[in-house]
């Protein structure tokens, strides 16, 4: 399924060459406004998204809400824009720990990365490497 995000106020369902669905997603002005409050964190590694769900309770900060947004980025979403600019401008040494770069979101970037991990059963311990794997993900998709 592939969505796409358009400024009318009719949802819009088509029909792709391969019989994928199109959905037409709308944003309204207010959801745009929300979103002057959020900025956006990348992680150095899959392990840190793991330990990333810490992050609240670990520094205090539990009037920011975590929301997973794709690859190894995460939404980081504030009461007011005032909070936001404090912990962005003021706030390195708490999230730099956690997050290799924070930004502020940008409406324009298309976040379409995603991890996904899967379970592989009989590949012998002597084939553990990055080419075997790769080859069984080419295989997969």
């Amino acid at each position: 399924m592939r969505c796409t995000f358009g400024c009318d106020a009719r949802e819009e369902v088509g029909r792709l060459k391969n019989s994928e669905k199109t959905i037409k997603l709308l944003s309204s002005s207010g959801s745009k406004e929300a979103m002057q409050n959020t900025l956006v964190g990348e992680v150095e590694n899959f392990q840190a998204l793991m330990n990333v769900k810490a992050f609240q309770e670990v520094e205090g900060c539990p009037s920011i809400q975590l929301r997973y947004l794709g690859g190894l980025k995460m939404i980081l979403d504030f009461e007011g824009i005032k909070e936001k600019e404090e912990f962005l401008n003021n706030g390195r040494e708490i999230w730099l720990p956690w997050f290799k770069k924070v930004s502020d979101w940008d409406p324009e970037c298309n976040f379409n990365e995603i991890i996904a991990s899967i379970i592989i059963h009989g590949v012998p311990q002597h084939a553990w490497c990055e080419e075997a794997f790769s080859i069984i993900a080419k295989t997969w998709g």
